[in-house]
């Protein structure tokens, strides 16, 4: 039987701001259908060309956008804000039949060479434009903690602790609910200039409005700079390949990558993320893992143990 899981308030608060996002895109995008409607009714409008975007959002973007309404029409139909029969119909639709999602237009990177990343890396610190000099940063920050751009556009550094929130640490998917490491080998100047990019990231957030399209405009930028110098286009998350990838060419346990990277089970770190033979080797003294954080690792590993019979004496 399949177990249900709560969402959690952080959810609930991403689905909302998903919802409201867009609303605000059907209301450009169509101003004569929302221009004499009560809200309630524009959600409802909003769900009903929404389920009409044939092609336009990826397959997971779309999932969200999908479950972002069914959280905002559910009630809406309860409490019979709007006509009950027809917010069931869109709930039926939005989970039976999402709207068919666009294909890549190319197919993701798991790994990078480390010439491409300093071309990269280069080309956007010697930019004029102070936000690509703020993504040069990013991609060295990317390139070597290896956590996912939601958590590091929500980076804290206190003292030498490096703390972020986990994205997915629902569903018994992450170790903890925050990525945690610890910079205790890292010169003070160092860390000055960590701190002031992570102050930098905040303002960043509250000029584009929130980290989602905050990442939206990351990527194009990475996408537009990696053709400018001739690579093949980069995105967010390969940097997050490349950085397990180092981690293990510096010869890191798996149990440690796991708490590196906040993953509860050792076998998504060395079976799906960046390959050693794409790594270079880095000092490991650099990061300091918390015993407590491995031992949690070592107790959700995978049992190996034989079902094989007994040897006859």
């Amino acid at each position: 039987m399949m177990k249900l899981h709560e969402k959690t308030d952080r959810t609930y608060d991403r689905y909302h701001e998903l919802a409201r996002n867009l609303i605000a895109q059907y209301s450009r995008e169509c101003p004569a259908d929302d221009a004499s409607i009560e809200y309630p009714e524009r959600c409802l409008a909003c769900a009903d060309w929404f389920l009409g975007q044939t092609g336009r959002w990826s397959p997971a973007y779309t999932r969200q956008l999908s479950a972002a309404l069914l959280q905002l029409v559910r009630p809406l139909g309860a409490c019979e804000l709007v006509d009950p029969r027809a917010a069931d119909m869109a709930i039926d639709r939005l989970q039976n039949a999402r709207p068919e999602p666009g294909r890549p237009r190319f197919r993701p990177r798991k790994s990078a060479k480390l010439t491409d990343i300093r071309r990269l890396e280069r080309h956007l610190r010697v930019s004029k434009d102070p936000f690509d000099r703020w993504i040069a940063g990013y991609v060295t920050v990317a390139t070597r903690i290896g956590w996912r751009p939601t958590e590091l556009l929500d980076l804290r550094l206190d003292g030498t602790c490096l703390s972020a929130g986990a994205a997915k640490h629902t569903q018994g998917r992450g170790l903890c609910d925050r990525c945690e490491v610890h910079l205790n080998e890292y010169s003070p100047a160092v860390l000055q200039k960590l701190g002031a990019w992570i102050i930098e990231t905040n303002h960043w957030i509250e000029h584009y409005g929130n980290k989602k399209i905050l990442e939206d405009v990351m990527y194009k930028r990475i996408r537009d700079a990696s053709r400018r110098v001739k690579i093949r286009p980069l995105s967010l998350y390969v940097f997050r390949h490349v950085a397990i990838s180092n981690m293990k060419a510096s010869g890191y346990r798996k149990e440690e990558i796991s708490v590196l990277i906040n993953h509860k089970s050792t076998r998504t770190a060395t079976e799906s993320y960046g390959k050693k033979r794409y790594g270079v080797r880095r000092a490991r003294k650099r990061f300091g893992i918390s015993p407590l954080r491995l031992e949690l690792v070592k107790k959700n590993a995978r049992s190996l143990e034989t079902t094989d019979p007994a040897p006859t004496p």
